[in-house]
């Protein structure tokens, strides 16, 4: 439990969203070596589990400068490897959008960057924000472009995902989005893919990466696409804490230019206003973001609760195959749906029951 208050203090400070270093942090440092290291450790180990170590050693290093301390060695090298990885994992996505996006604008196709890469300028050292794959729209043109991968670059495009098609370029996976969403996986999601298209033909602004031109979403684009992301992961495999930064981020910079009226809209015609609720409770009481430029929402505690005790653990704790480990799978699965789609519980076994059939078929 101290482990996890220091983990949240150290959050705090390493996403720039505090800017005082709470006592407890410098007292932990002054603590005899064993006791420091242990719990160091642990919340190394926490950093690890969500998603996002870099921005935690950030924030250790703001402590490190109000006063003189040391920590285990051995800890230390591998919590600045996880810094040089991330900054690795950001020039070589770099190098990668710089070419992927010169190569299309040679042929007349503009690309879109979402999520992802285009969300690093959002943190106080962008090359620390953990990277996966990079996710691309060509704004209807995926045919012609996935036909220029392969016919001028040999590129192997796969077309077994469903709102997207696949490549590795520089040994990093692309996604090249015909769909924001997974509109087969809920009939809402066609809502919000409906507004993101729209948004995103009309709204965007042009920066320059390397030698490429790329497109940016409007902040709208990105509340609505982060929100409805956020949620179905969360019903799904699950989401970290890095994952919700994004949000919190976003919010901390963008909310004000937000369309919050067509993001309400959505939410409500969807049902996953108590998924929102928990969300913005989160973002303000456990972020500690400010409420002055946030949409006004009513607060849920206990929803608050139950997204933060999802976050912390796994979200697919529950295995094995027999009817008992399938029926407790349902019922975590039901609690967490029921925050964002409001949907009967027959519907629910169904869908989930489908979903993990469609899953052990590609096992």
């Amino acid at each position: 439990m101290e482990a996890f208050r220091h983990f949240v203090d150290l959050m705090r400070l390493g996403l720039g969203l505090s800017e005082e270093i709470p006592q407890s942090l410098t007292r932990l440092l002054a603590r005899e070596d064993e006791e420091k290291n242990r719990i160091l450790r642990e919340v190394f180990r926490l950093s690890m589990e969500q998603g996002f170590p870099s921005i935690l050693y950030d924030g250790l290093q703001k402590v490190f400068t109000a006063g003189h301390y040391q920590m285990d060695e051995d800890l230390g090298y591998d919590w600045f490897g996880t810094c040089l990885a991330a900054e690795m994992a950001f020039a070589a996505q770099e190098k990668t959008l710089s070419f992927l996006a010169a190569f299309y604008n040679h042929y007349g196709l503009e690309m879109m960057l979402i999520k992802g890469f285009g969300l690093c300028p959002l943190y106080p050292q962008p090359n620390h924000r953990p990277l996966g794959d990079i996710d691309i729209w060509l704004f209807g043109r995926i045919a012609e472009g996935d036909k220029l991968l392969a016919g001028k670059l040999g590129i192997e495009i796969s077309r077994d995902k469903e709102h997207h098609t696949v490549f590795t370029l520089n040994g990093i996976m692309v996604e090249n989005h015909y769909e924001f969403l997974n509109a087969r996986s809920h009939r809402t999601n066609r809502l919000f893919n409906e507004a993101l298209e729209k948004l995103g033909r009309e709204d965007y602004r042009v920066t320059q990466i390397g030698r490429g031109r790329v497109c940016l979403p409007s902040p709208t684009f990105n509340a609505i696409f982060l929100f409805r992301h956020l949620a179905q992961h969360y019903m799904g495999a699950g989401i970290n804490l890095r994952q919700v930064s994004d949000w919190v981020l976003f919010l901390n910079r963008d909310a004000a230019r937000v369309d919050w009226n067509l993001f309400s809209d959505l939410v409500t015609r969807s049902g996953c206003q108590p998924f929102f609720r928990a969300l913005m409770g989160l973002s303000v009481h456990f972020f500690g973001l400010s409420v002055s430029s946030l949409p006004p929402f009513e607060r849920a505690e206990a929803w608050e609760t139950q997204l933060l005790e999802d976050i912390l653990s796994d979200n697919a704790a529950v295995r094995g195959d027999s009817l008992r480990d399938r029926l407790a799978r349902f019922g975590h699965q039901r609690r967490k749906i029921s925050l964002v789609i409001q949907e009967s519980a027959p519907m629910t076994f169904l869908r989930t029951g489908v979903q993990s059939l469609k899953y052990s078929l590609k096992k």
